[in-house]
């Protein structure tokens, strides 16, 4: 609600909302009123009252020592800092926009000033390999240097200081060997024997899958010294060829199977 109010400095009658409760129809006349003065800490009403110079325009003014003010108004304070930029324009090169706010003295926006640092940060480096030129950081510029994954790979495998293949890759695991024991023929019969040709996961059998299921070894043969003892009845256990590429490499029996170790046992 709106209210018609009168300023108890200057006698004026202004528009005032009831919640705000205004007293004075300018700051101007609160300041000339003293009222303020009643909400300063004791330190700044006991402080006399004392002249100084506006730095910008030479005037002289009133203050106090605990307000520590160098400028008569608002306007020279933002006329002197204009007035003391270096720049006349944005120092960010993608940028170039004339500086214009009264804080900004080499950038238009925080923007330009990161991304600016970020540019100064930024050299153009050759690559090692293959010789075109990119840009990198100067913190990750390093001995060796490479415009993309394709010519690191490349340059280590020429100079022989990278090789990923067989045992020199870090995920390797042995290798395949066609040799699985002398008694390897045996134990797989008996496997398909014992599990009557039908994958333990799905249950298919022989005739729904149009040939023999695959023999699997729950824990692989290059964890045995004897590939004999990789072939015991209880290390075995049958799958479709589905199911075989499931679990394969995984040491385990499927999750989803009912399989018991000790059933399997001979």
């Amino acid at each position: 609600m709106v209210d018609v109010v009168t300023c108890k400095n200057c006698g004026e009658e202004f528009e005032g909302e009831d919640w705000r409760d205004r007293k004075y129809c300018s700051k101007d006349c609160f300041h000339d009123s003293g009222d303020y003065v009643d909400n300063l800490p004791k330190e700044a009403r006991e402080t006399e009252k004392l002249s100084r110079s506006c730095r910008y325009c030479g005037e002289e003014f009133e203050t106090t020592e605990f307000k520590d003010e160098v400028y008569c108004d608002q306007e020279c304070h933002i006329n002197d800092i204009s007035n003391d930029r270096e720049f006349e324009e944005c120092q960010n090169p993608e940028c170039g926009d004339t500086l214009s706010g009264k804080y900004q003295k080499k950038y238009c926006s925080t923007d330009c000033a990161y991304r600016h640092r970020e540019l100064k940060a930024i050299v153009s480096i050759e690559c090692d390999w293959c010789g075109s030129e990119f840009e990198r950081k100067k913190c990750n510029v390093k001995e060796n240097n490479f415009c993309s994954r394709n010519c690191y790979y490349r340059y280590k495998k020429e100079e022989d200081i990278l090789d990923y293949e067989a045992e020199n890759n870090p995920h390797w695991k042995g290798g395949y060997s066609p040799d699985f024991g002398s008694n390897w023929e045996e134990q797989r019969r008996k496997c398909w024997e014992r599990d009557s040709y039908s994958c333990v996961v799905c249950g298919k059998g022989k005739s729904e899958l149009g040939q023999r299921p695959a023999v699997h070894h729950i824990k692989p043969r290059r964890c045995f010294e004897k590939l004999e003892n990789a072939n015991r009845l209880d290390n075995l256990v049958t799958l479709c060829q589905h199911h075989h590429m499931v679990v394969e490499g995984w040491n385990l029996i499927p999750s989803n199977s009912d399989v018991d170790l000790k059933k399997l046992e001979a």
